[in-house]
């Protein structure tokens, strides 16, 4: 195992020393009621008269982010009306929308050509009809020049790339308010719901460092979290689960917390490798903020227990972010708790999204991130480091409202919300925001006999308790041809580090699929009726690490196609 130099462990236990004073003094936080911050964050809005929030430079925006109290934004999701912060996302995204017709030469010339005045465009519904952006009729038909405001890119400073999964990358450009928006939501995220005001936090990034957004954006998230008081120590050891266990080995216990970010299918490799190099996670107070991928409650749980997490509403955070937008929403224990009451019952699913399958499921302030749904596609307007309106990010889900959600929720479960979160403690967390809810992209489901089979559906047998211990979660999936040239599904799974194959395990697993997807696709059972074991998969085990089917660290590609 690789140890890291006296030197550099000499350098981080110094920082530990001066936290320790620093978790001493109060944390920089004047409480000063700057509760139109989001609103001007959005429009770019940003230095202060008369405790307001007026137009000026980008040092007196970032002076105003370091004043800023979120205290007062949650006072406002907990209390205001939640039509009211919808009101305001509309107006704002009225207002952005003009600025861009005005001022974005891509977006202007993008108007022209599709006929449209911006200055009849006066209302919600009038937005409505507003051309949808994408990738190709938007971002890849003009410059990178034309994109920005005024045709400039001189005050944007990062470019990150977006993974690619369906196409060629494309360089997202982001300056320094796109990185204190992604500050504030730290902020709401580990004093909210991790309570690091409280604790002393190491917070170890587990994603990658390279061009893709995640890991430097997140780095910086943090950096002005920790400028602004909070006792929280950042350590990125990327994707070397070696550096990660030392690391955490030589720190963990000078911690009153442990925060591990990355996503979801590696950060179980990093537990479930942890006990060979000696770590006891049940020891320590760990939680986990994962992002780019969605899970099932039942692996939630599995990753939760082996840590030994008490509330599983305060343990975990997923964000639904992207290198378009950086984060777009994120999991609150309101979400999760939401989650986790429906998810437990396939026609509860049904009745709430229309599919059986477990979305990922969050909240978004409306005048940070103004959200649309368009025929079950996700669309959103946001300042962005490109100013975006009525960008479609090629996402499947939808939107409830809070009051929708709410009364929903307690139609179908027969449980209010303030029940459930007072039940886990969790009532002072009653965020009243609007939820969005993601399936993911329909270009990653295959089709079998004309059925589509997502890979959720795989997934949901994957995390079978019988088969934890032996996978690591990760699988691609293909439609191939025998030789008669009959279809069929082909999944190729990880085993975990140390595992054999073994015909037992294959037969497992074929057994824990098959399950799932008769309970989760109903269209599946009358295809195993109709065409009978040719509906079965075909299962390939495959060794821990395999670099041609499994990437290490990155996004999983879950589908192959030919």
């Amino acid at each position: 195992m690789l140890s890291l130099p006296d030197s550099s462990i000499n350098s981080i236990i110094e920082k530990i020393k001066k936290m320790n004073t620093l978790l001493k003094q109060p944390v920089r936080n004047p409480h000063r009621a700057f509760n139109e911050f989001p609103h001007d964050l959005m429009t770019g809005v940003s230095s202060r008269k008369n405790n307001k929030l007026t137009t000026s430079s980008a040092e007196s925006f970032q002076e105003n982010f370091f004043q800023l109290s979120v205290d007062n934004l949650t006072k406002d999701y907990r209390e205001k009306d939640p039509q009211d912060l919808m009101r305001e996302g509309e107006m704002l995204a009225l207002k952005l929308f003009h600025k861009a017709a005005e001022r974005v030469p891509a977006y202007k010339d993008f108007l022209q050509k599709n006929s449209i005045d911006h200055r009849l465009i006066r209302t919600i519904d009038d937005f409505k009809r507003v051309p949808i952006i994408d990738k190709k009729n938007y971002l890849r038909a003009y410059s990178l020049k034309e994109l920005c405001w005024d045709g400039k890119i001189d005050n944007l400073y990062v470019l990150s790339s977006s993974s690619g999964s369906t196409g060629e990358p494309f360089m997202w450009p982001r300056g320094e308010e796109q990185e204190l928006e992604g500050g504030l939501n730290f902020e709401l995220i580990f004093k909210e719901i991790f309570e690091a005001h409280k604790y002393k936090t190491l917070y170890i990034v587990c994603f990658a460092m390279g061009t893709w957004i995640s890991g430097p954006f997140v780095l910086a998230c943090a950096e002005y979290l920790n400028r602004k008081g909070y006792p929280v120590l950042t350590v990125t050891p990327g994707l070397d689960t070696s550096v990660t266990y030392s690391l955490f080995k030589n720190l963990a216990d000078q911690f009153d917390q442990i925060v591990i970010s990355g996503y979801p299918p590696y950060i179980k490799d990093i537990l479930d490798g942890g006990k060979a190099n000696g770590i006891n996670w049940k020891k320590y107070k760990i939680k986990f903020l994962f992002a780019a991928e969605g899970f099932s409650e039942k692996w939630r749980k599995y990753v939760l227990e082996q840590v030994g997490a008490k509330n599983h509403l305060t343990a975990s955070v997923n964000i639904y972010g992207s290198a378009d937008a950086a984060i777009l929403a994120y999991e609150t224990p309101v979400a999760t708790a939401i989650r986790q009451a429906i998810a437990v019952n396939s026609k509860y699913l049904q009745t709430f999204f229309g599919d059986s399958r477990t979305p990922t499921l969050a909240q978004y302030d409306p005048r940070l991130k103004y959200f649309e749904n368009v025929e079950g596609k996700l669309i959103f307007t946001t300042r962005s480091g490109l100013p975006l309106v009525r960008y479609s990010i090629g996402d499947n889900g939808g939107l409830f409202a809070f009051q929708e959600m709410e009364t929903k929720l307690s139609t179908v479960t027969k449980k209010s919300l303030a029940d459930i979160m007072k039940t886990n403690s969790c009532s002072d967390k009653l965020w009243k925001l609007p939820f969005v809810y993601l399936f993911g992209r329909a270009d990653f489901t295959v089709s079998l006999y004309g059925l589509l089979i997502y890979p959720e559906h795989i997934k949901y047998g994957l995390e079978s308790k019988k088969l934890q211990k032996y996978l690591t979660g990760k699988f691609t999936m293909s439609i191939e041809f025998s030789e008669s040239q009959d279809p069929y599904l082909l999944i190729r799974v990880e085993m975990a580090e140390g595992v054999k194959a073994s015909s037992t395990l294959v037969r497992t697993i074929e057994k824990e699929i098959i399950n799932g997807l008769e309970e989760v696709n109903s269209e599946y059972n009358r295809l195993l009726d109709s065409v009978g074991k040719r509906a079965c998969p075909v299962i390939e085990l495959y060794e821990h690490g395999n670099v041609e089917y499994f990437r290490k660290g990155a996004k999983q590609k879950w589908t192959l196609k030919q």
